[in-house]
């Protein structure tokens, strides 16, 4: 399969998609459910098929070509391909596609509270194809912005989960805040809600949330939170100035030379009257795209599509004047090199 065709593409997406079930399920399966719940029907069948969708990706990998390091040509050979992906990510592939969801029907007639605690750190490990998936995304010149929003929202879901685990793991010791703040005593929606709300304040740097931080456990949690929080917004913040300042660059660079212009008509003192028409041209150069260096965009062209670019720019003038018509095309097209 070529890495380019739109067979791959799609399937890229299907699991982008089971992926980002998997990060946002597992980690609040592992932390908020408790361990004799059982999931029904249609969870285990949609977590049975992302088994199966990851572990079958592993295989589609196997048959897929790559981009030689030299960027000249698309390796197809099955042998290349599986060393190639060997040296690279067959390891955490192989590790998230392992079926702990399958293996945990098989072997339900043992299950105790030990087994049911590996399966739900097992399912946590089909996080690892997260980064991976995130490939797909940098074919697209905007994906920077998607990226980072989708990592802040991740990491969101990803520490309010920690903050619940983390005192559930420690058996909820009378002084930790499920029990202070009465929420060990919600439904399971009424924990997440309340959590979301702690990691999300601690996150933005604006409290604690609905109670203080008591034990080492909370205070480590709660600077875990801040700290990366901040960082993660910052990048957010990045992300957002990076996207704005490289939204419409040729207007942006019209507004700098308008700006300049009206700089030095200020300080040169000009009539008002001609600072009219010299704002006037200005304007008027913009839509019209006179703004532009034409020679220096046309020279990154190769010279068959800048004589065909041209050619269509003068074809008013072919119109128009009689000669070039008799002419013919041949003519116009050395007429129309040498047009400014």
């Amino acid at each position: 399969m070529h890495p380019y065709s739109r067979r791959r593409l799609r399937w890229e997406r299907i699991i982008f998609a089971a992926v980002m079930l998997t990060v946002i399920e597992a980690p609040f399966y592992a932390a908020f459910l408790e361990t004799n719940a059982t999931d029904s029907s249609a969870t285990s069948v949609l977590t049975i098929f992302i088994d199966l969708l990851i572990g079958a990706d592993v295989y589609v990998n196997l048959l897929t070509g790559y981009v030689s390091d030299d960027a000249n040509a698309v390796e197809m050979g099955l042998v290349p391909i599986a060393r190639h992906y060997a040296r690279s990510w067959l390891l955490l592939d192989v590790i998230a596609a392992w079926p702990v969801r399958c293996v945990a029907l098989m072997a339900t007639g043992s299950a105790n509270e030990t087994f049911s605690t590996i399966v739900r750190v097992g399912r946590l490990a089909r996080c690892l194809k997260a980064p991976l998936v995130m490939r797909t995304l940098r074919r697209n010149r905007n994906s920077l912005l998607v990226v980072v929003v989708l990592a802040y929202l991740i990491a969101m879901h990803w520490f309010t989960c920690l903050q619940w685990a983390l005192p559930r793991a420690m058996g909820y010791p009378p002084d930790s805040w499920p029990i202070v703040t009465g929420t060990i005593n919600e439904t399971t929606t009424r924990r997440y809600i309340q959590t979301a709300f702690n990691t999300i304040s601690q996150m933005a740097s604006i409290g604690y949330g609905n109670y203080q931080p008591n034990t080492d456990q909370e205070l480590i949690t709660t600077v875990f939170n801040i700290v990366l929080g901040n960082a993660c917004f910052g990048l957010l913040v990045s992300a957002f100035a990076v996207k704005l300042s490289s939204t419409d660059s040729c207007t942006r660079a019209h507004d700098e030379r308008v700006e300049a212009m009206n700089h030095y008509l200020a300080l040169t003192a000009m009539p008002v009257e001609l600072r009219q028409r010299v704002r006037a041209h200005l304007l008027a150069q913009f839509p019209t795209n006179k703004l532009y260096d034409e020679e220096a965009v046309l020279s990154m062209l190769p010279f068959q599509v800048r004589r065909d670019l041209n050619l269509v720019r003068a074809r008013t003038l072919y119109q128009k004047v009689p000669l070039f018509r008799v002419g013919g095309v041949a003519f116009m097209v050395q007429v129309s090199q040498h047009l400014q």
